[in-house]
């Protein structure tokens, strides 16, 4: 699971969204692989995608995507 933490530039307040996805090996690996040929750590290339995302289906270009990473049950991503 991706946790990722969307703010709208003209608001203090944060939104939060939580991406779940179930993925094959193939898709995993598809996913290393596009990170590294760009350049990118996997968070990274996830929170790009994830913000291209967001962008498209709202069509709204003032909203930043400020932290995204992978939640495991040894890093709980709030209170830490």
């Amino acid at each position: 699971m991706w946790y990722i933490e969307v703010y709208e530039l003209d608001s203090p307040v944060r939104k939060d969204y939580y991406v779940r996805a179930r993925m094959t090996k193939e898709m995993l690996d598809l996913i290393n692989e596009s990170a590294i040929q760009l350049g990118l750590s996997q968070s990274e290339f996830v929170r790009q995608a994830v913000w291209l995302y967001v962008l498209i289906l709202k069509g709204e270009k003032r909203i930043k995507i400020r932290n995204a990473k992978r939640k495991t049950k040894d890093s709980p991503t709030k209170g830490s």
